[in-house]
């Protein structure tokens, strides 16, 4: 009798957690990127720094860490938003998982992060702490060299 309440426990447990999984998140068109977003700009991307946290998404049982990334960016144009101007230096702050134990699927993030000397057009919201966040999950578009 022990083993069988054992086993629906086990049972309920992970059903639970499935049940609360979240799927990851498609990327979006070009035409809703320009929707969500409140700011695009073009730039330079001049530092790339990152960190990693406790996640902040992710509150499922488990180990759940994310890498925080914080993007400085020289503008060199603005396509959206009223707020930056041209030559302005902005913060722009992303994310992907990094440890994720037990692994749940769920939301992934930022699909791509530029590095130091690309070009890239983002797309932002949300100004919190002098920081942009990059809409989810591919707010950049980063040219190829």
């Amino acid at each position: 009798m022990k083993k069988y309440n054992f086993l629906l426990s086990t049972i309920g447990f992970l059903v639970l957690q499935v049940g609360f999984a979240w799927a990851a998140i498609a990327p979006l068109s070009p035409k809703a990127l320009k929707e969500i977003a409140s700011h695009i700009v073009t730039g330079e991307v001049l530092e790339v720094t990152s960190m990693i946290r406790k996640s902040k998404t992710e509150r499922a049982f488990g180990v759940h860490l994310d890498r925080i990334f914080t993007i400085k960016v020289k503008v060199t144009g603005i396509g959206k938003g009223s707020e930056i101007k041209l030559t302005d230096k902005i913060i722009i702050r992303a994310w992907t998982p990094s440890v994720r134990i037990p692994s749940y699927p769920g939301s992934q993030g930022h699909e791509r992060i530029p590095k130091k000397g690309d070009k890239i057009t983002a797309y932002l919201y949300d100004k919190k702490d002098n920081a942009y966040s990059a809409v989810m999950p591919n707010g950049f578009d980063i040219e190829n060299k």
